[in-house]
């Protein structure tokens, strides 16, 4: 016989009517039962679980030496547990059950009733140490915090000081006193939250609770204290709700011995996608109990939040003109305790299009679904290099390179173009450029050349790869003399005093107010001598792309009137270095009008 089930025909239970019934597992004892006596179910070592929903007194030792009893169920209006008489030696009804470790309760009123629970719970008579309490057969207190009900005036349970899982306690509306054993020993206890309704609090009446660390008051008059309230209470802190009250606390008796605070806002960020939801109801939890949601100003262009925390973001394409890359929305929940929780919802695009001229400004590295970029080729622009920079990386394939050529620069070197030994400021810069091919990456913010081989738009479209923020990058090269220096830009940038490569395909110095479009590069030239002083007078500059299609022209490309009558047996190395007199080199391969010779 392992469970029984008693009729609602039977009333009491007497004493020692199941004593010793080993191989009971589990009781369930109805509302008609109006008393149990000492001994009933005595020394029932196979029982788990007991159920009580009489409405009776339970004798001493009822359940005593239940050694395998570990859940009790204590049904509306269970009031009458027998009180311990240490005189007499009357003990309570659970007496040495050493592995009694869940209370469940239906509501609190009921529990708060059997005023000798502790004797249930309390270690010294046996029972498991640490217990959990759970409400109608659920853990109680999800978020910790155990909610006492309205229509209560007092607190009378001491039990609750046994129970790990009860680290917050919320008093009612109905409670005007706090005394001195209320809560005396809850060791578990990290919260506590008193109404307004408190207008006295005893001594002592939180001694012993070694992890309580805040205390919310929100009576707007400190209640009277007759004592010390907290062992620590210079450890603890007291939260305000009402900010006009702080410094009545901070002169009244007793509650200035707290870390007192007024109402606080805390903020955090949480980044999303778009066409996403976000909960926020947990990170709210941390700072509070939730009264409100809103987002500021009702903005809901970027997103939405409903009354239980959840953020649902709208769609958007990032186009680049701003410094960051998302949107925010900025999340409002009022707290119970007067404070303030604030959200930064940072909305991120799935895809990123940028317009090539238009300014980029973003400032942060971000790696978004897609990012696509267009570029028109004008009718006049077949066969004329073009400055590139973009702040992505782009895979160049053999389906991009049937339309548009990509260069990246190799050296600078000073030229003799008069052959006389000497470099004059008049003679040619000469830039070598690699045409790249299928398989090169060109790398984000740095400085290339392009080419388009028909009119017509350029799109570039790249998946999962990062968008950089808008950095003026800068490529350098040196010779003996001077210094060069790379610089790309993403805002429409005045270059007076610089040189660049504009559109038809001239490199030319600039000495007026000209402004170059984004997506450009220009180039600066330091002297070496002279204190470093930057080249604020115009020179010829020559630009050879090594590698162009066969169909197009290859070789030096003068793109200086000074220099084209000079253009004939232009030789170097393969490093760049510009010499003269082929007959007199040693054997090896050399770059003879932009074509390789090997000299034997």
């Amino acid at each position: 016989m392992t469970k029984i089930r008693i009729p609602s025909t039977v009333t009491a239970i007497t004493s020692s009517n199941f004593y010793g019934c080993k191989y009971l597992t589990e009781i369930t004892l109805p509302s008609t039962v109006t008393s149990v006596g000492t001994y009933a179910f005595y020394g029932c070592t196979g029982l788990q679980t007991v159920t009580l929903n009489n409405t009776g007194s339970i004798g001493s030792r009822a359940f005593g030496y239940c050694t395998s009893l570990t859940r009790v169920n204590i049904g509306t209006g269970v009031t009458g547990f027998e009180l311990v008489n240490t005189t007499t030696g009357q003990v309570g009804p659970f007496y040495n059950c050493p592995k009694l470790a869940t209370i469940n309760i239906s509501d609190f009123k009921s529990f708060n009733a059997i005023e000798n629970l502790n004797y249930l719970t309390n270690s010294s008579y046996g029972t498991a140490e640490e217990k959990t309490l759970m409400v109608n057969g659920t853990t109680h207190p999800s978020t910790s915090e155990l909610v006492i009900p309205e229509g209560m005036t007092e607190i009378k349970n001491v039990a609750i000081r046994y129970f790990k899982n009860v680290t917050k306690i919320r008093i009612p509306s109905t409670v005007t006193a706090i005394t001195s054993s209320n809560f005396y020993g809850c060791k578990y206890l990290t919260r506590v939250t008193l109404p307004a309704s408190v207008t006295s609090v005893g001594s002592g009446a939180f001694s012993g609770c070694s992890a309580l660390r805040r205390i919310v008051c929100k009576a707007t008059t400190p209640p009277t204290a007759t004592g010390s309230i907290a062992s620590n209470p210079s450890e603890i802190q007291l939260k305000v709700t009402n900010s006009s009250s702080v410094s009545a606390y901070q002169a009244a008796n007793y509650w200035k011995e707290f870390n007192i605070i007024g109402p606080q806002t805390s903020t955090e960020d949480r980044p999303m996608y778009v066409l996403e939801t976000l909960d926020l109801k947990g990170l709210a939890l941390e700072y509070g109990n939730p009264l409100s949601w809103s987002i500021e100003g009702n903005d809901e262009t970027v997103a939405t939040v409903d009354n239980n925390g959840v953020v649902t973001s709208k769609n958007f394409i990032y186009d680049g003109s701003t410094s960051l890359p998302y949107k925010t929305a900025k999340v409002i929940v009022n707290l119970e305790d007067g404070d303030t929780f604030i959200c930064n919802v940072n909305v991120y695009p799935r895809e990123v299009v940028l317009t090539d001229g238009n300014a980029y400004k973003n400032t942060v590295y971000y790696m978004p679904e897609r990012i696509t970029y267009t570029r028109t080729f004008s009718s006049n622009v077949k066969g004329n290099w073009q400055c590139f920079y973009v702040p992505f990386d782009v895979e160049l394939t053999d389906e991009l390179l049937e339309n548009y050529q990509f260069a990246k620069l190799y050296t600078i070197n000073q030229k003799d173009a008069n052959k006389n030994g000497e470099i004059e400021d008049d003679e040619p810069l000469v830039m070598l450029f690699y045409n790249q091919k299928a398989g090169k990456t060109l790398y984000a913010n740095k400085p290339y050349f392009v080419k388009a081989k028909t009119a017509g738009t350029m799109t570039l479209e790249v998946s999962n790869k990062a968008l950089n923020a808008a950095t003026n990058g800068t490529i350098t090269c040196s010779t003996t003399e001077q210094d060069y220096a790379l610089t790309g830009i993403y805002e429409k940038t005045n270059i007076n005093g610089f040189y660049t490569l504009v559109s038809t395909g001239e490199y030319s110095h600039y000495t007026t107010d000209v402004y170059l479009k984004p997506n450009r590069w220009y180039m600066s030239v330091t002297s070496r001598n002279d204190g470093g002083e930057t080249f604020n007078y115009s020179r010829p500059i020559e630009i050879q792309v090594e590698g162009e299609d066969e169909e197009e022209a290859t070789g030096i490309v003068a793109l200086d009137e000074k220099v084209s009558a000079q253009q004939n047996d232009k030789i170097y190395t393969l490093d760049g270095r510009q010499v003269t007199d082929f007959e007199t080199l040693p054997s090896g391969i050399y770059i003879v009008n932009g074509k390789k010779v090997y000299k034997k």
